[in-house]
C-alpha cells in the first residue's frame, strides 16, 4: 500500500525527511600551502573525481600522517560517497566501493557523504541519485546559489 507525499505516492512504511536528517556532510582541507607531491596520506581533490562515479589519480596529492591524525573531520571510509562542491568539477560524485587499504582523506573542495544508518539510508542509493542526471541538477543548483 502506497501514502501520498509531495514527492508522490511512496511505500506506507517510508517518510518523506531531508538528507541532513539521515546523511551527515562533511568536509575536509589541505596543509598550509596545499597538497604535496609525496606524503604518507592521499588527499583527495575534485580533479581526482572522475565522470563515471571513480576516483581517478593521475597526479596524487598528499597530507602529511601527523596533519591527518589531526583532521577532526574529512577522513575517508568504504561506502563513502564524494561529491565535488566547486570548481570546474562541481557536481561531480564518486563512490567510495574500494576497500581501503591505506588513510585517505578529502580537501576542502570535496563533501563526503555518509549514512548515519545504513538500515535507513544506503550510501550506494545516495550515489546513484546523484550521479543520474537530475541528481546533477539538483547539485549544480544547490552549490551554484
Amino acid at each position: 500500500m502506497n501514502k501520498d507525499t509531495p514527492l508522490g505516492p511512496l511505500p506506507e512504511h517510508w517518510d518523506v525527511v531531508r538528507l541532513g536528517e539521515v546523511a551527515n556532510f562533511e568536509s575536509g582541507k589541505r596543509m598550509k600551502g596545499g597538497g604535496r607531491e609525496y606524503g604518507e596520506v592521499l588527499s583527495i581533490g575534485g580533479e581526482h573525481i572522475g565522470d563515471f562515479g571513480q576516483l581517478v589519480i593521475l597526479k596524487p596529492q598528499y597530507i602529511s600522517n601527523e596533519f591527518y591524525q589531526k583532521m577532526v573531520k574529512g577522513k575517508l571510509e568504504n561506502d563513502d560517497v564524494l561529491i565535488c562542491k566547486d570548481g570546474a568539477k562541481t557536481g561531480k560524485v564518486a563512490y567510495l566501493k574500494e576497500k581501503l587499504t591505506k588513510c585517505m582523506a578529502v580537501n576542502e573542495h570535496v563533501f563526503i557523504i555518509r549514512s548515519k544508518d545504513k538500515n535507513t539510508l544506503l550510501n550506494k542509493f545516495l550515489f546513484f541519485f546523484y550521479f543520474r542526471a537530475l541528481g546533477k541538477i539538483k547539485l549544480k543548483l544547490l552549490f551554484t546559489v
